[in-house]
């Protein structure tokens, strides 16, 4: 593990809000529970020395433990950046040891995503809940945890189901092609970046927008940018510019001298204060 690693800045962006029944950081430590091939399970993560610790509980226990490494950003090589101006600088130092995830499974993080089109953070993050806890199940192990529902569950739930959760129809048509094609979307994913994003461009309702998000936050990505946003071209621009207000040209003029870790000063900025993009009705197909 490298020096100055901080794990809870690192799954922070994973988890939906501070409420999410199916993930909790206890600083310095964080709990999840997600579904894997071999079954459900728990893991609680630590720090320790030199190294992360791990729990972990049920039976896809053995095919979550050789997965941990990339789930804790530890494939991620956040050294080789280097901050350009004085603003990055003190958003880098700031947020010291923040690497970028790699998803076990990307399958959850794109229905987190899709639930974030279109809405407001607080919107998303009630709508995870719900279908959590009415889809999912108790999780193993002692953390009072919900799994999340397995694609199976979610390809048989109804959309006027998903919507009764407050989720939108749209959303919903888009969450159960997801759950149809998971398999697919898996194996898309070991494939890599560009595989991955082809296929979930071939799916309606998913546009360049989530394509990139979830390529940051699922593929740890370092160089993902979110076109389309409602909220981030201004973000940018007041960040990097003092610009009250921005758009994607801007946004894309002031990222460029951090090609190739865009993605990475996009969740400074995040870090910062603006905890997830605000999607509005703008962009793609989305």
């Amino acid at each position: 593990m490298r020096e100055g690693y901080h794990l809870a800045r690192t799954l922070s962006a994973l988890r939906m809000g501070a409420y999410d029944p199916s993930f909790r950081i206890e600083a310095p430590r964080a709990i999840l529970a997600r579904q894997t091939p071999d079954g459900p399970v728990s893991v609680a993560i630590e720090p320790h020395e030199n190294t992360v610790r791990a729990s972990i509980y049920g039976p896809g226990a053995d095919w979550m433990a050789p997965r941990l490494h990339g789930l804790c950003g530890l494939d991620d090589a956040p050294e080789l950046f280097e901050p350009r101006d004085a603003v990055v600088s003190r958003l880098w130092r700031k947020f010291s040891g923040m690497h970028l995830p790699r998803t076990p499974l990307v399958y959850d993080r794109v229905v987190q995503i899709v639930l974030l089109q279109l809405v407001t953070w607080v919107e998303a993050c009630r709508g995870w809940g719900r279908l959590v806890r009415a889809k999912g199940a108790p999780a193993p192990g002692p953390f009072d945890l919900f799994v999340p529902p397995s694609a199976e569950t979610l390809a048989a739930t109804a959309v006027f189901e998903l919507t009764a959760m407050g989720i939108r129809p749209k959303q919903g048509q888009t969450i159960q092609r997801l759950a149809k094609r998971a398999a697919r979307l898996e194996r898309a994913a070991s494939d890599g970046v560009e595989r991955f994003s082809d296929m979930l461009a071939h799916l309606p309702g998913i546009g360049p927008w989530t394509i990139a998000y979830a390529r940051g936050s699922a593929l740890g990505d370092p160089d993902a940018v979110l076109l389309g946003d409602y909220g981030l071209p201004h973000s940018v621009a007041y960040v990097l510019a003092r610009e009250a207000r921005g758009s994607d040209d801007r946004m894309l003029e002031l990222l460029e001298p951090y090609r190739g870790h865009r993605f990475r000063v996009i969740r400074l900025i995040w870090s910062n204060g603006v905890f997830a993009p605000r999607r509005g009705p703008r962009g793609g197909g989305e």
